[in-house]
């Protein structure tokens, strides 16, 4: 009758028993516990990385896009990107009637583009407003 023994793992940094929760292994194979792994890497980011700005997670320099001050990894630009292009309502409908969304913003150069189209878009549909209470109030 053959028992196997389960080798107990150990956090490198404190020495907690990380054998049946959640842990962390390192490249040379060590274990650490979460609380230690993540405070390590975050120091390890201010010399070999950054952390993104939304999930917190520690990424190369190179990875991360930095916007109005902060960094970014790709997912979560995308993300913020995409949440932004459909306003605070979403899209669909109900986007469609965010105002907000068609009026100038206050951003800074380049921007003249954008408030044209959205005052042609502001136009448009004015023009379709009126042509369909005149549509549906003619005699």
């Amino acid at each position: 009758m053959g028992t196997t023994a389960t080798a107990s793992k150990y956090c490198c940094k404190c020495g907690t028993d990380v054998t049946t929760s959640k842990r962390m292994r390192d490249s040379g194979g060590k274990y650490w516990c979460l609380p230690c792994g993540k405070t390590d890497q975050q120091k390890q980011a201010g010399a070999n990385g950054a952390v993104c700005a939304v999930c917190n997670d520690i990424f190369p320099v190179g990875q991360l896009s930095k916007v109005g001050g902060s960094l970014y990894c790709a997912k979560c630009l995308k993300q913020r990107d995409r949440d932004k292009a459909h306003g605070a309502h979403g899209g669909g409908i109900s986007g469609l009637f965010d105002l907000s969304r068609y009026l100038p913003s206050s951003g800074g150069e380049g921007d003249a583009e954008g408030t044209r189209k959205k005052v042609i878009i502001l136009v448009v549909l004015a023009v379709l407003i009126v042509g369909v209470n005149y549509w549906l109030h003619r005699s």
